[in-house]
């Protein structure tokens, strides 16, 4: 669906939001500004991590960040990036190609190493883990938290 909703777009600027994401009031002003003062094709945010019961579990700032990460891989979660127009063919491209769960860390890998992109380390957007991988984020959360605070 993400593929044809692209292919269909005219929009100067586009993203990819899933059922069970949603973004803050002013997620895409801030984004669309942010790439046109920095030039940029793209810009994301960190995202916060909610479970199914919708209690705020905290800021992802650990797996979902763009840089390689302690894990090992690039990951800029798809939901949390918004895009410059210039970038369709792009990602066009990478969807027709791909269609996996890894999606996210290809296209990091990718538009992180061939574009220029403003990163924002604050959650803009929410995300509803998914059951078998919330204990990861709990864990790591939790982690963070304790590292930031001592």
């Amino acid at each position: 669906m993400r593929l044809i909703g692209l292919t269909m777009t005219t929009s100067n600027f586009f993203t990819f939001i899933d059922d069970d994401c949603w973004v803050e009031d002013k997620w895409c002003k801030t984004a669309i500004e942010n790439i046109q003062n920095k030039n940029g094709n793209f810009c994301y945010c960190y995202r916060y991590i909610w479970d199914s019961d919708y209690n705020k579990i905290g800021l992802d700032n650990y797996e979902s960040i763009g840089m390689k990460n302690n894990f090992g891989y690039h990951l800029i979660d798809m939901n949390t990036i918004i895009y410059n127009k210039n970038m369709k063919d792009l990602i066009t491209a990478i969807l027709s190609n791909y269609n996996q769960y890894e999606i996210d860390r290809i296209i990091a890998e990718i538009i992180l190493t061939k574009n220029s992109g403003v990163q924002l380390k604050e959650g803009f957007l929410n995300q509803i883990s998914p059951d078998f991988i919330l204990d990861f984020h709990k864990k790591n959360i939790f982690f963070q938290n304790y590292i930031n605070t001592n």
